[in-house]
C-alpha cells in the first residue's frame, strides 16, 4: 500500500505495516498550503541545499522532501520510536539522503523537560516533568559536523521556536536559510 502526497509534487510513499502508517496515510490532506509553498520552493531551486525538518514526526516532511530533491534532509526529533519509523520507511522506499538526528533542539545544551508522550510533546525548561531530555543546540551540531549547508529551516516543535532560533543564531548568519513554522492560533 502506498500514497500519494499530492500537494508535494505527487510524490508516492510506500507504507510499511506499522501502527504509525494509518496516521501517515493522511498527512498529505493537512497543512495543504504550506505543503504547496514547500514544494515550489523546492522545485523551483529556491531551497537549494541541506534541509532541517525539525520536529520530524512521523516523517510527513522529511519522506517527500527526499524524493524531490538530492539534498539531505536532517530529520530531527527527540523520539527513539519517530526516528525508528523514519528509517524504516525510508529504507522501503529506498531513500538515501534522509540523516535522523534523534536530540531535542533548545537555545542552549540543557536538560529539558515533558510531561507528554515523547511520541508528541511539548517541552518546558521547568525543571519538572516524567521525562527528561538533554538538549542541543543547532549551532552545536553545526560545530560538531553534523548539520551543513542548511538553505531551509522547518520548526514543528510545539512553542519551543524562539528557543530554537535562539540556538541557530550561526547557522542563520552563516547560511541565511528559509525558516517556517507552525504556529498554532488561539482564540
Amino acid at each position: 500500500m502506498s500514497v500519494i502526497f499530492t500537494n508535494d509534487n505527487n510524490i508516492e510513499i510506500k507504507l510499511i505495516n506499522h501502527i504509525f502508517s494509518k496516521r501517515f496515510s493522511g498527512r498529505d490532506k493537512n497543512e495543504i498550503y504550506f505543503r504547496r509553498i514547500h514544494t515550489y520552493l523546492i522545485k523551483n531551486k529556491i531551497i537549494d541545499g541541506n534541509i532541517i525538518d525539525l520536529g520530524a514526526w512521523m516523517g510527513d516532511n522529511s519522506l517527500p522532501w527526499a524524493k524531490q530533491t538530492n539534498h539531505i534532509i536532517y530529520a530531527i526529533d527527540p523520539s527513539p520510536n519517530n526516528i525508528d519509523y523514519i528509517k524504516k520507511m525510508a529504507v522501503y522506499n529506498d531513500i538515501s539522503n534522509i540523516k535522523l538526528i534523534q536530540k531535542a533542539i533548545s537555545n542552549k545544551n540543557e536538560i529539558i523537560y515533558t510531561d507528554s508522550n515523547i511520541n508528541h510533546c511539548t517541552f518546558t525548561k521547568r525543571k519538572k516533568g516524567k521525562i527528561q531530555l538533554e538538549a542541543l543546540t543547532l549551532d552545536y551540531l553545526y560545530q560538531k559536523k553534523e548539520i551543513d549547508n542548511i538553505s531551509f529551516i522547518h520548526l514543528d516543535v510545539e512553542g519551543f521556536e524562539f528557543n530554537v532560533i535562539k540556538g541557530s543564531e550561526n547557522i542563520i548568519n552563516k547560511f541565511r536559510p528559509i525558516i517556517t513554522f507552525e504556529q498554532h492560533l488561539r482564540v
